[in-house]
């Protein structure tokens, strides 16, 4: 199986989120303690760009996430999981 790169992933939607890790089940929580809060994405992929799936992107604070949310839903159109972030590298 390929993995897909970042720079691949087209962002649609926020399915669900910001969540805050504090808020979730435990076994649901990366083990990780840099992710603090998340979002769940409806996202495709620029080579198959029918198909959506949902991918979860976990932030360093719930603020960050909310930032993201906020410049996807003002979005028309897809934009690269990146390209929201203000890095097309």
């Amino acid at each position: 199986m390929n993995s897909i790169k970042a720079k691949d992933v087209l962002v649609w939607k926020v399915l669900e989120g910001p969540i805050n890790a504090e808020d979730m089940p435990q076994e649901d929580v990366p083990d990780n303690e840099a992710f603090v809060s998340h979002l769940v994405l409806g996202v495709t992929t620029k080579a198959r760009p029918t198909i959506m799936f949902e991918y979860e992107l976990w932030f360093g604070s719930f603020k960050d996430a909310y930032d993201y949310k906020q410049k996807v839903d003002n979005m028309m159109e897809a934009k690269g999981l990146l390209e929201v972030m203000g890095d097309d590298g």
